[in-house]
């Protein structure tokens, strides 16, 4: 198995960016769902107001 990580913080993109990456309690089982349709076994992810995080660990 492969652990995976992304994210963007305020040091490395600006508040326009962030706003477009960011999770919500609307949009977070939607992307959850979505990433569990592709071969992933565990999903984590933080999205605070200066970050946002997805840690992935593949299933393969």
């Amino acid at each position: 198995m492969q652990l995976y990580t992304i994210g963007v913080n305020h040091t490395t993109a600006p508040i326009a960016i962030r706003e477009n990456v960011a999770f919500n309690n609307d949009t977070l089982p939607h992307a959850l769902a979505d990433l569990a349709r592709h071969n992933v076994a565990e999903v984590a992810i933080l999205s605070t107001c200066n970050r946002t995080e997805i840690y992935v660990q593949s299933i393969r």
